[in-house]
């Protein structure tokens, strides 16, 4: 049983370095690499983003489909998991295609987070103040320049029911 448990360690080590290592556009050597679905324009993914030690921190991805609209939409979730200009990971594909195929005004999709963290485990997302204080900034210009603002995350824990608060009084235009 020990075993078992120091192989689980060890492949959580191993997901976190090429989580890494995926963020650095070094080839992924995951389980399975996640493509963007063929509704993207690959070729103009932007993502605002920076790096502190071994920390990413993803403030705004922005996705562009492979059509013609007059519309943008916004989408705030809980935090980053994988998804980065290259590679996309589950989450983002459901949100993009929903939207594409909800929504057809909108020609472009940008992805924003309570907490700009990259850390597919959100009970450690509360060490980070600064960097969630620039994220704050930057998410209140994301909601003035698109057209839709849709808010998308499973049952927040108590400390992250606080930045859902904060997020709650900030003023719109």
């Amino acid at each position: 049983m020990l075993g078992v448990h120091k192989h689980r360690l060890a492949t959580r080590k191993l997901a976190r370095a090429v989580s890494v290592m995926c963020l650095n556009e070094i080839e992924c050597m995951e389980h399975r690499v996640i493509s963007y679905k063929n509704i993207v324009d690959t070729n103009a993914i932007t993502m605002d983003c920076d790096s502190s030690g071994d920390t990413t921190y993803r403030y705004s991805l922005t996705v562009p489909f492979n059509r013609k609209g007059e519309k943008s939409a916004l989408v705030v979730m809980m935090n980053p998991s994988k998804a980065t200009d290259k590679v996309s990971d589950n989450t983002i594909n459901n949100v993009l295609t929903r939207i594409h195929n909800e929504c057809p005004e909108v020609s472009k999709v940008t992805i924003t987070n309570l907490y700009p963290l990259y850390e597919t485990y959100s009970d450690k997302l509360e060490n980070h103040k600064v960097q969630s204080q620039t994220n704050f900034d930057k998410m209140r210009l994301l909601m003035e320049q698109n057209d839709f603002v849709l808010l998308g995350w499973g049952k927040p824990s108590n400390k992250s029911n606080k930045a859902l608060q904060k997020l709650n009084t900030m003023s719109m235009p």
